[in-house]
């Protein structure tokens, strides 16, 4: 049931994640991209809004590493001001903090549920890549709680990550991704009818 849960977390986590500049890392999911020639396959989201992803990273996927490189830098890494923060604290948390208090909620849920990573806690588990590929990793390994993770900790403060990334990017293929997952997780909850928590956003 959840085994198209569990690809689309897993490619969309490795999209976000992988810093272009590690060519040897990313060339393969380039790759993968430009053999597609469209998402008709892809399990979930409208065909109106793949077909706009697609041909938006499909361009992007394109260009050459370093240009996608710069961007995924001043997207992600800084160290300059994010207009799209990637880390669900800074938008759940009341002073907009990266290590704020939703981090901890997550980390307690993970502990309860003994869901193990190997990321040193200098890096957030919160970062929008490693949701979307947790959420990968629990479809596959703990589908029972595949609602409660996108219930509570990720699709209260995704939708408003991806519409700032997308009005933020300035590269197509980060401006199609956001778009891409936008959708994916969207057709998602409802297709599981997912009821997703009201949770404050300060951002």
């Amino acid at each position: 049931m959840y085994e198209k849960i569990a690809v689309c977390g897993q490619a969309l986590g490795a999209l976000f994640i992988q810093n272009p500049r590690d060519a040897e890392a990313f060339t393969p999911l380039v790759d993968a991209l430009n053999q597609f020639e469209s998402f008709d396959d892809w399990p979930f989201g409208k065909q109106t809004e793949l077909a706009q992803a697609y041909e938006l990273v499909s361009t992007g996927a394109l260009a050459p590493l370093d240009e996608l490189a710069r961007e995924y830098q001043r997207l992600f890494i800084g160290p300059h001001h994010f207009e799209a923060p990637a880390w669900g604290s800074v938008y759940l948390d009341r002073e907009q903090v990266v290590f704020g208090s939703s981090l901890l909620e997550l980390r307690e849920w993970m502990r309860e549920h003994s869901i193990l990573t190997n990321e040193k806690h200098n890096v957030p588990e919160d970062h929008i890549g490693k949701m979307l590929a947790l959420l990968g990793w629990l479809a596959a390994e703990k589908p029972e709680l595949v609602d409660q993770f996108l219930a509570y900790h990720l699709m209260p403060w995704a939708p408003r990550y991806l519409s700032l990334l997308h009005e933020c990017s300035k590269h197509t293929f980060y401006t199609g991704l956001a778009l891409w997952t936008q959708a994916t997780l969207s057709s998602m909850v409802q297709e599981y009818a997912i009821a997703v928590a009201k949770r404050k956003l300060y951002r």
